[in-house]
């Protein structure tokens, strides 16, 4: 299968948690190339689906199972929005494409499924939620991560009411920053730890959040 290489990259870095998950599956089908794997912790589960329109040449029978995803990301990303060819040879993941005026072949050894801790067969599809979701702008997870780095802090309280969502890190006590926009969903305060503002920096532009 073809595909643009910044398509796949950011593909690859939603669904392996920005490299959190090393090992990851993903499957074609009529629909697009899927992958539903848990991160390291077991705290977070990343659905995901890239579909088939995405692509330059599809094949629904392809099936990639990912030894790597931080050395996938980085095979892919030299050839920017180059054109690549994705498959599967011989127990090898071949990468065929042209960065600049150079050719470039990547071989990437596939791990064997079964040690692939894939929830994809055991799963139901689709992520249900009981509530509808809200979409927000990304950014302000994006910040909040930035914002934990700078205070040293692993937690982040996100508190809504009053039509406004507030994030804050650290403690009000001693250093902290808080950001706010405006919330159309329903009222909660939750306190989360280091898992979520890891994946807090892959997403970009609009967020559908709820809790439950």
């Amino acid at each position: 299968m073809k595909i643009k290489a910044s398509t796949f990259y950011n593909f690859v870095k939603k669904t392996s948690l920005n490299g959190d998950i090393d090992s990851i599956l993903y499957v074609a089908n009529e629909e697009g190339i899927k992958s539903l794997s848990k991160s390291r912790t077991g705290l977070v589960i990343a659905e995901g689906v890239l579909k088939k329109e995405a692509f330059v040449e599809y094949d629904d029978k392809v099936r990639l199972p990912i030894k790597d995803s931080k050395i996938l990301m980085n095979c892919i990303a030299p050839f920017k929005d180059s054109v690549i060819e994705l498959l599967l040879v011989d127990n090898d993941i071949t990468i065929n494409g042209r960065a600049g005026n150079r050719n470039i072949n990547v071989k990437l050894k596939a791990v064997q499924e079964k040690y692939i801790d894939s929830t994809l067969d055991s799963v139901p599809s689709g992520l249900s939620f009981a509530m509808e979701p809200t979409a927000i702008d990304s950014d302000i997870f994006s910040l909040s991560k930035v914002h934990a780095t700078m205070l040293r802090s692993s937690r982040i309280n996100i508190e809504t009411k009053e039509g406004k969502i507030a994030l804050k890190i650290g403690d009000t006590k001693f250093d902290s920053m808080v950001q706010t926009c405006d919330w159309s969903g329903n009222d909660f305060n939750v306190t989360l730890g280091s898992a979520f503002l890891e994946i807090a920096q892959i997403f970009d532009k609009e967020v559908m959040m709820m809790a439950e």
